[in-house]
């Protein structure tokens, strides 16, 4: 699961990644189909937005470690809470 929401990049529009919860998709909508058409199916925390370059695999991040794993986790916890309310 990821989000995102268009905005401008050089004068082009693009998706831009975000947070759980700050984009465009619906995720209340779209755990409550899953629920009420009983599709069973993993569901996987993927991050885009900006993690101090650990979204790219850097091996050095430019933002504080534990700054990182508070992203994730707010993330995570977003994902639990919307899917237990769909």
């Amino acid at each position: 699961m990821n989000d995102f929401k268009w905005g401008q990049v050089s004068e082009k529009w693009k998706p831009i990644h975000v947070p759980l919860g700050e984009g465009m998709v619906d995720f209340n909508r779209y755990f409550s189909l899953l629920k009420a058409y009983e599709i069973n199916v993993p569901v996987s925390l993927h991050l885009e937005y900006d993690l101090g370059e650990a979204e790219r695999g850097a091996s050095k991040i430019n933002i504080p470690r534990n700054e990182v794993f508070a992203r994730i986790q707010k993330d995570l916890a977003f994902l639990k809470e919307t899917w237990k309310k769909a």
